[in-house]
């Protein structure tokens, strides 16, 4: 089955066209000056450098051959005619040809690009309805009651001053970041594979926070020693600190190789990991007090 799949790629500036507020200039760049601005009143006066965008005759023009498909690349639209083996898998084999295209055009391009598929036809020039996302959103919980007593308690632990309790406080509060950077629902491959990375990169930090204070046995001889002198017991040890490092290690978490599989069991167990290791801080910190 004959399947041409068009898809829009940003951003847009790599192909000389507007970009919201980013300066679109022609290589090898140049000078270029800001907007100036009246100090007293704070306002902008004259807009500086303009943009330069590419010109009709000068945009982009490229057809080729990727792999067995075919491309034509329009400014920054991409065509792929390929061969899919039904309706059903069309969008998915269509985009996999694009992803792949996108990544090696990123290893050359020294940026990334990401495609939105616009229009999906078959080879009577049918189109192929596109999945639509009706809603999407979050939900945030809150106890205020809650929320006051934890000022308090993060308050107290202001005056500890330790290298390392610092550096274990960088790292999980990375953690807490990249676990919460993620895209939402999508079904477009590219939206996927970033939301496992940041899952696997969160992991790693609340490992790296984790292994500041209790060490990690591929460097730190006292390792199964360590976590005794916070106070806590060899069931601990075994069943949360040694878990987290198993999923660590063994899952692909190292390695960034997660299946839907080992991306999902992550997601399940982020929570129980980041309250292991806000335990393992606040027993440093008392250790440190002690």
């Amino acid at each position: 089955m004959r399947c041409l799949l068009a898809c829009e790629v940003s951003p847009p500036s790599a192909f000389g066209l507007p970009d919201g507020d980013v300066l679109v200039m022609p290589a090898p760049g140049g000078q270029f000056h800001g907007p100036s601005v009246h100090s007293k009143a704070g306002v902008r006066v004259t807009p500086g450098t303009l943009p330069q965008y590419r010109l009709l005759e000068s945009r982009l023009h490229v057809e080729c051959a990727a792999g067995k498909s075919q491309v034509r690349f329009i400014d920054n639209v991409i065509e792929i005619r390929y061969e899919a083996e039904g309706r059903s898998t069309a969008l998915a084999e269509g985009l996999r040809i694009v992803e792949t295209l996108l990544q090696h055009l990123a290893l050359e391009h020294g940026k990334c690009f990401t495609a939105r598929p616009l229009f999906l036809e078959d080879e009577a020039e049918n189109l192929i309805p596109l999945p639509i996302i009706l809603f999407q959103g979050t939900v945030t919980v809150y106890d205020l009651a809650g929320l006051g007593n934890q000022v308090i308690e993060a308050a107290g632990r202001v005056g500890v001053d330790d290298a390392v309790l610092e550096k274990a406080l960088d790292y999980y509060e990375h953690a807490l970041y990249l676990m919460g950077a993620g895209p939402g629902p999508s079904w477009v491959p590219s939206t996927y594979r970033t939301a496992g990375h940041l899952v696997a990169g969160a992991f790693l930090f609340l490992w790296k926070a984790l292994s500041a204070i209790v060490g990690d046995p591929s460097i730190d001889g006292d390792y199964q020693r360590r976590y005794r002198t916070l106070g806590l017991d060899y069931v601990f040890f075994r069943d949360t600190i040694e878990e987290i490092r198993r999923l660590r290690n063994e899952d692909d978490v190292a390695h960034y190789r997660l299946d839907a599989t080992g991306l999902e069991t992550l997601k399940q167990r982020f929570e129980m990991a980041r309250t292991a290791v806000r335990q393992v801080i606040i027993a440093y910190v008392a250790y440190l007090r002690s």
